[in-house]
């Protein structure tokens, strides 16, 4: 019986307002700078950056036997135009943060609208994933340069917090997301030394089962564990 590659999901289906996957990056070659990042959903929110020194780059055959847009914690950032993500959404990042330094690898544009995933400094071991809409929600330990699926429900009372399949019930708020920043915080000061391969925000009320389909899908993919 023929071997049969299992489907790629993405949340593009399910009507999301941006989506960059390194998988369908195209016309770079391994080590080529990242001037933009294009969002695969129709929406065409693309990520840019018009300055050379600020581009992160492409790499292939990174995790998992996939590609990824890699950051070199100095400099490299990726904006979206502006536009509003509110509450209820869901954020999925797959990453890696790989000093111990405070990282981020993903914001709003501005910094009050906030929906961050970072690794706060800490000690050598381990630190966090973090979640923000304004103030900050939950600390999940984690340790440095191990590839994660971060999934983030924003919808107030009732949002969660999941990493690599755990996941923990938080309260943010109710802050909106002013567009994406990807590698750092929106306005600077925490700029990510590591890798992603994707970023998707999908707004509206997603089921858990769902949710927990494109986590799963995603964790396959990067063959990172996610329970």
């Amino acid at each position: 019986m023929p071997h049969r590659r299992p489907r790629h999901l993405t949340p593009r289906p399910a009507g999301a307002a941006a989506v960059f996957d390194a998988r369908f990056i195209t016309g770079l070659a391994d080590g080529a700078a990242v001037a933009t990042w294009a969002d695969l959903t129709a929406n065409a929110r693309n990520a840019t950056q018009a300055t050379g020194a600020n581009q992160p780059l492409y790499k292939t055959a990174i995790k998992g036997g996939c590609p990824v847009v890699r950051f070199d914690g100095t400099n490299d950032v990726l904006t979206t135009a502006a536009f509003t993500l509110n509450q209820p959404s869901t954020m999925f990042v797959v990453y890696v943060v790989n000093d111990n330094n405070n990282r981020t690898a993903i914001d709003a544009l501005a910094a009050n609208t906030r929906r961050i995933f970072s690794f706060p400094s800490g000690g050598a071991q381990f630190s966090f994933v973090t979640m923000f809409a304004g103030t900050l929600q939950t600390n999940t330990a984690i340790a440095r340069g191990n590839w994660v699926v971060v999934r983030a429900t924003f919808n107030g009372a009732s949002s969660r917090l999941s990493v690599n399949g755990i996941a923990t019930t938080v309260s943010p708020g109710s802050s909106a997301a002013s567009g994406i920043t990807i590698g750092d915080q929106g306005g600077a000061g925490a700029p990510l030394l590591g890798d992603i391969m994707s970023v998707s925000g999908v707004p509206g009320a997603m089921s858990e089962p769902l949710a927990k389909r494109f986590e799963q899908n995603y964790a396959r993919v990067a063959k990172i564990p996610c329970s």
